[in-house]
């Protein structure tokens, strides 16, 4: 499968082309509109330093875990109470 580079425009190739290790483009930005673009379509930003670009990936499979299965154990609550912060899942 071939590697595609980014250009300046907010478009992602099919994830269905990436390599057998799930490496699909380099290069681009981590500009919010790409960032969300790249995670709605299961593409994930792979950052290697100043001097290399970046690198997007699409993992297969990925690991998908639904809101039904996630369970948060009584230490994790409160942990994150301690915190003080609060945190959303979508």
């Amino acid at each position: 499968m071939p590697v595609y580079r980014l250009t300046d425009q907010y478009v992602f190739p099919d994830p269905n082309n990436a390599d057998e290790n799930g490496l699909l483009a380099v290069g681009g930005d981590l500009h919010p509109k790409r960032v969300l673009l790249a995670y709605a379509q299961g593409i994930f930003p792979w950052p290697h330093g100043d001097e290399w670009p970046m690198l997007w990936f699409s993992p297969d499979p990925r690991m998908v875990l639904l809101p039904s299965d996630l369970h948060v154990s009584r230490s994790l609550r409160k942990t994150w109470g301690a915190l003080g912060d609060s945190y959303a899942f979508n």
